[in-house]
C-alpha cells in the first residue's frame, strides 16, 4: 500500500469498515432451478465481475420483511469472500433498476456509506484483488480460501475527497472504454484468423492450393479418397514393447499440455516406463494424437508428437493415436483432422453419457481421406504452412497485445489510486467576453434542444434546467441561484429570455427566434451541453401535463437543498425543505416539505445518488 505521505493533499488512507454502511452475508434458504419466485445470487452470479442473471437460482420466500432485508439495492457491491484463490475477491456492482435480486449466502454484500462513491470503491477492490492481497490475507483450506469480515473491514482503502472520486471514476471508465474497443477489435481479428485458417485447410484438401484448375466437387488428377484405416493404424501398440525396461524414462503428456488447434505440445513431464505402461495411451515419434473426449475434441486438442524422450510417450487415456502406414505423412493427417468440418462430424458420431462422450475409433478408421501423390502431399503441407505461419505470427501479436491490455488496465487503476490519473481540479479559466450573450446562448440551446425532445420550457422550468446544468453538469451559467418560491431561481434570467431579438413566448412556452446567431459563436461546453439536455430529457420525457414541471421543480429543489446543507440524509433534507418557504397566493403550500411528500423526495434522492450527482453537490472546496 502506498504511504499516506505520497498521496495528494486531502487524500487519506482509511479502513474499509469505516466507509461502508453495511457488510453482511446473504440469506441461507433453499434454492431451486425453476424460474418461480425471486432470483437469488450465488457465487457464480459474479463470475465475470458483472451480475449474470443466467447464473442465479430461485427461492419461494416472498415475505415482505424478508425481501426488504435481503433485496440487493442499486450500487450495492457483491464480494466473493469464499472461493479458490484465482477467484477470491471478485466483485460486481448492482446497477439494475426496478429489479429484485435476493442476496444469497457465500457472497458478501458491501453497501458504501456517503463517504465513498460505490463505483470508486468497486474499482479499488478490483485493483486490490489483482495485487493478490485477498489471497494473502485469506484463511486457507482444501480447494478454497476465505476472508472473514473482521479482516476485510481492516483493509486499507485510499480515499480522496468525494468530488475527486467522481472524477477518477469518470476517467477510469473513459480509458477502459477505449481499451475495451481495442480489445474488441483484437478479438474480432482473432475470429477472422480462425475463419481464414479453416478456409486454407478446406482449399488444401480440395486440391485448390496446388491445382488452380480443379473444379468444385472434384479432386485433382492423381488424388484418391481412401479410408483412414487403409492409410494408418488407429491406437496401435508400441513396437518391441516387451524389451523396454521399467526404469527407462519416457515422455508423459497429459491433456493439459496439448494446445488447441495449433498442434503445439509441451514436453516437460517425464515418467518411468513402469509407472505408465498400464492405464495410459502409448505413442511414438511421428504419431498423431487426437483427443476423443468432449470438450477436448471439439476444442481441437490434436498434435503430431515428436522429440519424445527415448522415442516413446504416454498420455491421457482420452487420446486416440493415429500412426501412418507410410503412404500418408503425419503432418498431412494432422492438418486434415484439425479441420472444423472433420471435428464437427466427429462430434456428431460421439457416443456415451452427456458430459463424457467420446469419438469411437471406428469413426476415424472409416472416414474418407483425400490422398494426393507423395510429392503433392509435401507441396500441400508447404502451402498450408506458408499461409498458416503468417497467421501464427499475427496470432502471437494479438495474444501479446491482449495480455498487455490487461496489464494496462491494472496500470490505469494503480495510477488512479496513487492520485496520478487525473490532475488536481482547476476552476475553469474560461470567461465569456459577453456573459449576457453567453447566457442567452445556453438558454437558447436548452430551449431548442428540449423542444426537439418534445419538452417545452417556461421561465421557471428553464431556470431549473439552468441550475442543474451549473451545479450537476458543471456547465457554468454565471447566475446566482436563490431559494425561490418555485425552486432555485436567478432573477437575472428574465433579462435573457425577454430579449425579443432571440426569444419569444407562445402559450407561455419559450421559443427561440434566431438559433443560428446564438450558435454561431463557439464556446467550450457545446458537447457537454448537448449531452446534459439529452440526459435531462430522458428523465422528464416520461411525465406529461402538470406532472412534468412538478418533477423538474422537485429535482432542482432537492439538489439545491443538498448543495446548501451538504448532506444527503433524508431527514435533514426534509427539515431544510420545511424551512424553504413558499409565499404565493396561487398555492396552498407554505413550504417545500408540504408541496413534495417524503415518499417522492426519497425517490428523487435515490435518483440523485444513483446518477452520482450528490458527489458534485457535496463538493469539498
Amino acid at each position: 500500500m502506498i504511504d499516506e505521505k505520497e498521496l495528494p493533499k486531502d487524500w487519506e488512507i482509511v479502513a474499509l469498515g469505516d466507509i461502508v454502511e453495511k457488510m453482511t452475508n446473504g440469506a441461507s434458504v433453499q434454492q431451486f432451478e425453476e424460474k418461480n419466485g425471486y432470483p437469488i445470487s450465488r457465487i457464480e452470479t459474479i463470475w465475470n465481475q458483472t451480475i449474470d442473471l443466467d447464473r442465479v437460482k430461485y427461492i419461494k420466500e416472498n415475505d415482505p420483511a424478508f425481501v426488504e432485508k435481503y433485496a440487493i439495492r442499486e450500487n450495492d457491491i457483491l464480494f466473493s469472500h469464499i472461493n479458490s484463490d484465482p477467484h477470491l475477491g471478485k466483485t460486481a456492482i448492482f446497477k439494475l433498476k426496478n429489479f429484485t435480486l435476493i442476496h444469497g449466502i457465500n457472497l458478501l454484500l458491501i453497501r458504501a456509506s456517503q463517504k465513498v462513491y460505490a463505483d470508486y470503491l468497486n474499482y479499488q477492490l478490483i485493483y486490490l484483488r489483482r495485487t493478490g492481497i485477498f489471497a494473502r490475507i485469506a484463511q486457507k483450506s482444501v480447494n478454497q480460501s476465505s476472508i472473514n469480515q473482521a479482516k476485510l473491514k481492516k483493509l486499507e482503502i485510499i480515499l480522496p475527497p468525494l468530488n475527486e472520486q467522481y472524477r477518477i471514476v469518470e476517467k477510469i471508465e473513459e480509458l477502459f472504454s477505449e481499451l475495451d474497443k481495442g480489445i474488441e477489435n483484437l478479438k474480432a481479428a482473432q475470429k477472422q484468423l480462425k475463419v481464414y485458417r479453416q478456409a486454407v485447410l478446406k482449399w488444401a484438401f480440395e486440391g485448390k492450393l496446388t491445382d488452380g484448375n480443379v473444379k468444385d466437387g472434384e479432386l485433382p488428377e492423381g488424388w484418391q479418397l481412401k479410408r483412414i484405416a487403409d492409410m494408418a493404424d488407429v491406437n496401435p501398440k508400441i513396437p518391441n514393447k516387451g524389451s523396454i525396461p521399467d526404469s527407462m524414462d519416457v515422455q508423459f503428456l497429459p491433456m493439459k499440455l496439448v494446445e488447441e488447434v495449433s498442434g503445439k505440445i509441451n514436453l516437460t513431464e517425464l515418467r518411468l516406463y513402469g509407472e505408465v505402461k498400464k492405464g495410459y495411451t502409448p505413442f511414438i515419434n511421428d504419431d498423431v494424437i487426437f483427443a476423443k473426449v468432449t470438450p477436448c475434441m471439439e476444442n481441437g486438442k490434436i498434435a503430431v508428437v515428436d522429440k519424445l524422450r527415448n522415442g516413446i510417450g504416454f498420455g491421457s487415456s482420452e487420446f486416440h493415436v493415429i500412426r501412418s502406414k507410410g503412404e500418408v505423412k503425419s503432418q498431412y493427417l494432422f492438418n486434415f483432422l484439425v479441420q472444423e468440418r472433420f471435428r464437427s462430424e466427429a462430434e456428431n458420431s460421439m457416443t456415451g453419457a452427456v458430459g463424457l462422450r467420446r469419438v469411437p475409433k471406428q469413426f476415424i478408421e472409416n472416414y474418407l481421406l483425400p490422398v494426393p501423390p507423395d510429392n503433392v502431399q509435401d507441396l500441400v503441407i508447404q502451402e498450408i504452412e506458408s499461409r498458416l505461419s503468417v497467421c501464427d505470427k499475427i496470432e502471437e501479436t494479438i495474444t501479446n497485445s491482449l495480455q498487455q491490455s490487461e496489464a494496462l488496465r491494472q496500470s490505469i487503476l494503480k495510477k488512479a489510486f496513487e492520485g496520478k490519473l487525473v490532475k488536481a481540479e482547476i476552476k475553469s479559466l474560461y470567461k465569456p467576453k459577453n456573459t449576457y450573450f453567453y447566457q442567452m446562448q445556453l438558454l437558447g440551446i436548452v430551449a431548442a434542444a428540449s423542444k426537439e425532445k418534445g419538452i417545452n420550457h417556461g421561465e421557471m422550468t428553464i431556470a431549473k434546467y439552468a441550475y442543474l446544468l451549473d451545479k450537476v453538469y458543471q456547465i457554468p451559467t454565471y447566475y446566482d441561484y436563490k431559494r425561490w418560491h418555485l425552486g432555485p431561481y436567478p432573477p437575472e434570467i428574465k433579462k435573457a429570455i425577454n430579449n425579443a431579438k432571440f426569444f419569444t413566448k407562445k402559450n407561455n412556452a419559450i421559443e427561440v427566434k434566431d438559433i443560428d446567431t446564438l450558435t454561431k459563436y463557439t464556446y467550450p461546453y457545446s458537447d457537454k451541453l448537448k449531452d446534459a439536455v439529452d440526459d435531462l430529457s430522458d428523465i422528464f420525457a416520461r411525465y406529461t401535463g402538470n406532472e412534468r414541471p412538478h418533477q423538474i421543480e422537485l429535482l432542482a429543489t432537492v439538489c439545491k437543498v443538498i448543495e446548501d446543507i451538504q448532506s444527503t440524509d433524508l431527514k435533514t433534507i426534509r427539515a431544510s425543505m420545511t424551512e424553504w418557504k413558499i409565499d404565493l397566493a396561487t398555492t396552498r403550500f407554505k413550504n417545500k416539505a408540504e408541496k413534495f411528500s417524503e415518499e417522492e423526495t426519497e425517490k428523487c434522492l435515490k435518483l440523485i445518488n444513483n446518477k452520482g450527482w450528490h458527489l458534485k453537490l457535496l463538493r469539498n472546496e
